[in-house]
Parts: C-alpha cells; structure tokens; sequence
C-alpha cells in the first residue's frame, strides 16, 4: 500500500500563506507630502520612507513643486516607479538652493532660532502653500488619481489642507509626540519639556514656569496664525470641511521619530507609533581610503565630528579652536568641515566635505562623536553605542543635548559661544577616560535594538491597519471632541467653585440666621428680666 502524496497539502498549505501574505500587504495607492519649504533632513526621512514603501509594492506618488531635483537623493526613485505630481513654483522655490542654505554658516545657523528668523522661514511657508494650492491643474491630477491613503510630514502644516480637500486618511511623520496645536496628547508643562528648550523632565520650579509659559505662547502663536492658513485656503479656493486648527484631527496615525527607549517617558496614545530606529542605515563598507585611516588609528581609535546635513562653515577662530584641540589628541580625528584649512590642523585630524555619518557610528573604530546633536545623529550614536561631546547650536539641539548629558548620561554637553580649546580637549578626555559613559552608551543601544517588533514591520501594519480599517478612528483620543478649556478641565474647576462658593454662602447664611435667631431670644428674654426687676 502506498503513503499518501504530500504533494498536495503542501501546495495548499503555500497558497494559503501567499494568499495570507497578498492580503496583508496589498498594494496601496499612496501619495507622500514630504517637507517642501527646503531640503533638510525631513525631506531625506521621507524619500527613505516613500522608498522603502515602494520596494514593499505600494504605489507611491510625491507631491513636490516643480524645482524638486531628483538628483539630490541616493534614492532610486526610477527603478521603483515612484511617481510625481508637480505644481508650479514660478521658480520661486528651488530645492538646489535651498532657504536652509542660509543657514550653512555655523553663526547663522545660531541665529536661526531667532523670532526674527522663525519668522522669515513662517513666511516662507506661507509662500509655499499659495503656490502649492494655486495650481489648480496639479491639484485636480490628485482628486483623479484616488488614493487609498496620504502620508505628509506634520511640520509642514499647508499639507492639512490637501488632507481636508481630498478626504482621504491620513498617517503623519513627526519627530514628537506633543505637536501645536495637537490636543490629543495629555502634554503637561509639568514633567513633559518643550523640545525647544533645554530642560529635562525633572524640572526645577522655575523652569516649570518657564516650560509654561512658553508652551501657553507656543499655542497662542498657533491661534493666531490659523487665521493666516485660513486666508491662504479661502484666497485659493480649496474646499475643506474643517476649520485649519482642527485639520489635525484628520491624521488618523502619526509615525514618531523616536523610541521610549532614548527619550523621556511621556504620555502616549494607540494612534502613536515609535518608528525611531527606521532611519538608522544599515552600515556599509567605507571606502578603501577611509577604511585604512581608520585601521591605522589602532587602540586609540577615531573620533568623528560632523554638524549636520546644513552646517559646512565655522567661523575661522573656532575652526583654528577645533583643530588645536584635535592635534592634542593621539585619537585620529574624521572632520565634516568646508572652508580654508585651519592653520593648526594636526596629523591625526582628516578633513571631508561630505562625510558618511552612519557607517563610521558603526566602525567599530569609533570610540567618540563630537556633535551639535540633531536628532538623525543622536539617535545614531545611541544605536550603536558610541559616547557623545554635545555642542548644541540652535533649535531642539540644547533639548537632545541634555537629553544625553542628564537623562542618558552618555555625554556632555558644552556651550558653543564660551566654547576653548582647553574646553573641547578636556571635555573629549572626560568622555574617553570615564569608563561610565561608553558604558551608559552601550546600555542604551541594548534597549534600543531591543525591539518586539521591527520599525519596519510597524510602519507597513500602521498603512495597511488604517486602510483596512477605515482611517482607525476608534485608536483617536476622546480628548480631540473637547475644546482647550474643556481640555485642561476650566469649566468643572470653575464649577466646582462655585458650588464650594454657594455651599460656604448658604452655610454662612444658615449660621447668620441662627446666630441672629438665637441672640434674639436672649435679647427678648434679657429685656423680660430689667422690666421684672
């Protein structure tokens, strides 16, 4: 007698997995609205998460401006057939000369967290969400092409609009959780920093007031400027179902730039997804130059010092301050640096215009990264466990700067305008000496790859699980239903007042009558008593 084949249940049993596999990850017609006012580490997040969509068989298209340059990214859009849909940009914006370009040298970069600044880049928003919603011809081509689901960077707050208008679900990439003029999430000042200040979350009590009062401004700025987007959208005729300050309502899940794993544990909502470790590359082989340079630093390893994708120049005092502190060294030093060679360059310290950040955070060779600590290096460092000299300049850097030097502990952080040589060099041999801070970097990187599940496997369950689902409103707070003094509970407070304030009048009425009552009678009798006698 024969065994049966297992031919047949093991075909079924493949069928029934692909088919399981298709309908998870069916493909999606998705447009991505990256950050458009200029290219900066925001628009590089999302040309890697629209990729890395793509490759995962969803069907991308970008809303850009016409400028957009393509060849500015690594990414190959082509071969994954990532689509564009372009508006006309009167060759106002041009991502090749970017608004951030401004801000390349390192002085005015620092003064770029000015209100005078922050202004300037708000208006230069405002510019961008005319042109955005102008081109009609644009904007018909999204209404036509129907897609299943709208990805946007939540710091580009124009793209609410186009939310609104093509009534579709949306997901938001943000770097944080507490976002103006969001009310979903319970942000209180008391324990839960402004990002944009330098404070941790055990404050001392002046640094409560101060967290306060600016979050109390940071929302009255948004008050007001809603009327502002609202005249760009009437002014272009966009039609929208919600007023701008209640547009944010309509993103159904945010993808967060971060992990609770390196950040302060702050209050959290079903609709938030931590995707921090997604925008750590894989590391890569170095080139063979490069690769040499670091083999030839032998015990003493390397140290690499880079401010960001938009800082290229320093001033020449702190450029010469910089390399004499590096030829002290008998570290060998990897330098992101433009501009004339410093006169007191060591040996030891190579200079590079471009510099790959990620792959050298993962040599094993790398022994300190000295950093002004934006958030795509902070979080580098913390994954592969390497020690950290802060040197914040402007914006949330002195926020991430506490962050390692306080919470972390996997660092210091120094103050760039009073910054020595002796202060950089004496610093750099703290961190190196003291065994507590690789230690601390070591144990952070062990808790941030120790992940349940992959930030991959979480970004492409959010797309599909709010498709599926119909935008996932039940995952929404009940918290967005309620007004701002509804919110921080006003109205029962001052109910509750003022039933305390009636409960204590009625008593000190009842008590009044009494007493009157009572003194009454004594009165009456007392008088009873003289005509007696």
């Amino acid at each position: 007698m024969t065994r049966p084949s297992k031919i047949i249940p093991t075909i079924y049993l493949l069928t029934i997995v692909m088919a399981i596999l298709f309908h998870s990850n069916q493909s999606l017609k998705i447009l991505a609205l990256p950050y458009g006012v200029c290219r900066s580490s925001r628009t590089m997040n999302m040309e890697k998460l629209v990729t890395f969509l793509a490759t995962n068989g969803h069907e991308i298209t970008l809303y850009v401006q016409d400028t957009y340059n393509k060849s500015m990214t690594n990414r190959d859009f082509t071969k994954l057939k990532i689509k564009f849909i372009h508006f006309k940009s009167n060759g106002i914006l041009n991502l090749g000369v970017p608004y951030c370009q401004n801000f390349n040298h390192v002085d005015r970069y620092i003064k770029s967290s000015s209100y005078t600044e922050n202004m300037k880049l708000v208006n230069q928003c405002y510019v961008y969400c005319n042109l955005m919603l102008a081109d009609k011809t644009a904007l018909h081509r999204l209404e036509e092409e129907n897609f299943d689901l709208i990805l946007l960077d939540m710091l580009d707050l124009c793209r609410f609009f186009l939310i609104d208008h093509l009534s579709k679900p949306a997901i938001g990439l943000s770097s944080v959780t507490c976002i103006s003029p969001n009310k979903e999430v319970p942000c209180s000042p008391a324990y839960v920093p402004s990002t944009r200040l330098p404070y941790t979350n055990n404050m001392t009590f002046f640094q409560r007031v101060g967290n306060t009062v600016f979050q109390l401004l940071d929302f009255a700025l948004a008050a007001w400027q809603s009327s502002q987007w609202e005249h760009i959208r009437t002014k272009n005729n966009v039609s929208g179902s919600l007023p701008f300050q209640d547009t944010f309502e309509l993103v159904s899940m945010k993808l967060i730039k971060s992990d609770p794993a390196i950040d302060y544990p702050n209050p959290s909502t079903p609709n938030l997804v931590f995707i921090g470790s997604f925008f750590i590359e894989t590391v890569k082989p170095l080139a063979e130059d490069l690769e040499d340079f670091m083999r030839s630093s032998d015990k003493h390893g390397v140290i690499v010092m880079s401010f960001g994708s938009q800082v290229n120049y320093f001033p020449a005092l702190h450029g010469e301050m910089f390399a004499e502190a590096f030829a002290r060294l008998p570290q060998k030093v990897i330098w992101r640096y433009q501009g004339n060679v410093p006169r007191y360059l060591g040996n030891n310290t190579k200079l590079l215009p471009w510099l790959p950040q990620n792959d050298l955070l993962g040599h094993p060779q790398t022994k300190l990264f000295v950093s002004h600590c934006g958030i795509g290096g902070v979080h580098g460092a913390a994954y592969y466990g390497v020690p950290i000299v802060a040197i914040p300049l402007a914006r949330d850097q002195p926020y991430f700067s506490q962050l390692i030097s306080e919470h972390l502990n996997m660092g210091v952080s120094l103050d760039y305008v009073t910054l020595t040589s002796d202060d950089l060099y004496k610093a750099i041999t703290e961190v190196l000496h003291n065994p507590k801070y690789r230690e601390n970097a070591q144990r952070v990187s062990s808790r941030f790859r120790d992940q349940l599940v992959s930030s991959e496997e979480k970004i492409l369950h959010t797309v599909n699980y709010v498709h599926k689902h119909d935008g996932a409103a039940h995952l929404k707070s009940g918290a967005l239903m309620y007004t701002w003094y509804q919110h921080l509970l006003l109205d029962v407070i001052v109910f509750i007042l003022m039933v305390l304030v009636a409960f204590f009048l009625c008593v000190w009425c009842l008590c009044k009558c009494v007493y009157n009552y009572c003194c009454g009678r004594w009165c009456t009798k007392s008088r009873r008593k003289e005509k007696a006698s």
